[in-house]
């Protein structure tokens, strides 16, 4: 699936920071992937 994306050359930088820059971390998100699933009890 393609998308066509049309910005200015100062949005089109800022939304490749935007993807460059690393997760901050989640403590929750973390704690909820690290959970087992009721059906896997």
């Amino acid at each position: 699936d393609r998308r066509y994306f049309d910005l200015s050359a100062d949005a089109l930088k800022r939304f490749t920071a935007m993807l460059d820059t690393p997760p901050t971390s989640n403590g929750k998100l973390r704690r909820l992937l690290r959970t087992r699933a009721p059906w896997d009890e």
